[in-house]
């Protein structure tokens, strides 16, 4: 259950992430998927 709950922010905080780094923040979301996976 909690994990449903927290998915959406971790997904929220990455959109926000590639979106003031630009294309750079597409390299910062591989490992962050890689360690979440």
């Amino acid at each position: 259950m909690l994990e449903l709950t927290v998915l959406p922010f971790i997904a929220f905080f990455i959109g926000m992430v590639a979106a003031m780094a630009g294309i750079g923040g597409g390299v910062f979301m591989v490992p962050i998927l890689k360690l979440l996976f």
